[in-house]
């Protein structure tokens, strides 16, 4: 797969006891086909603020924000390429974990992760509470 990259350099502000000011860099892969774009993967490497430093051993994590094919072309090693982009940049940038957010209805995707050596850390749960 041919696969292009793209910085996108973000500025967040935070308000806690402190206002924080983190720069976020958010690097997206796409795989372009012809004239369109068959699929994309976006990540960072989450920023650490002082308090993280001082409670935590603290390991440097990429996040894959998004991973995207289109429906007609998955199954075809787009999404393993575009991962393995991600996978690449956040070991060069001395990440020791990734983590990716599966929406728990999406079975196809945690399996595609769970098929790339993703193994669940936390479950999420949630119960809608009634007004």
């Amino acid at each position: 797969q041919r696969i292009r990259c793209a910085a996108i350099h973000m500025t967040h502000t935070g308000i806690s006891n402190v206002v924080d000011i983190v720069n976020i860099i958010v690097v997206t892969y796409i795989v372009p086909r012809g004239t369109e774009i068959i699929g994309l993967v976006a990540g960072i490497i989450e920023p650490k603020d002082k308090e993280d430093i001082l409670k935590n051993r603290c390991p440097i994590r990429g996040k894959v924000l998004d991973l995207i094919v289109s429906k007609d072309h998955r199954s075809g090693g787009a999404g393993t390429a575009l991962l393995q982009a991600m996978e690449d940049y956040f070991r060069k940038h001395e990440c020791e974990y990734i983590c990716v957010d599966v929406f728990a209805p999406n079975k196809g995707a945690y399996t595609f992760y769970e098929n790339n050596s993703y193994s669940p850390r936390n479950i999420e749960l949630y119960k809608r509470l009634g007004t």
